[in-house]
């Protein structure tokens, strides 16, 4: 009923798609800004960071077998490689999630930056 109101208050001709546009914006707006977009944004960060702990280390291991064809070694470059990039991906997400975690307590209510806000 509302979106009706909306439309038939839209006066046709050039102006009307100037409108349709601005109402388009400010729907992606809302949608950007509102509360459900932390819990997308962090659907994505999730998804992309499973992603990259499959592909990566496969992507690694497929390396060291092109490695090990080439110079005629048992599977050595293989596991090798794999290992390198499980460790990598390991130390890559600890040190991302303690990073995180600090500038989030450092932007929480109870910590000592806050307080000094508070008192001054």
């Amino acid at each position: 009923m509302r979106r009706d109101a909306e439309e038939q208050a839209v006066p046709a001709g050039p102006g009307k798609l100037r409108s349709v546009i601005a109402r388009q914006v400010a729907v992606a707006n809302l949608q950007a800004n509102g509360p459900q977009s932390d819990v997308y944004r962090n659907f994505s960060d999730g998804f992309t960071r499973a992603v990259e702990l499959a592909v990566t280390p496969v992507i690694f291991g497929g390396l060291g077998h092109l490695v090990d064809r080439w110079l005629g070694t048992g599977p050595l470059f293989l596991a090798l490689f794999f290992l390198v990039a499980v460790v990598g991906m390991l130390l890559r997400t600890w040190y991302g999630y303690a990073y995180r975690m600090a500038a989030m307590e450092r932007s929480a209510p109870w910590s000592s930056a806050a307080t000094e806000e508070v008192h001054q």
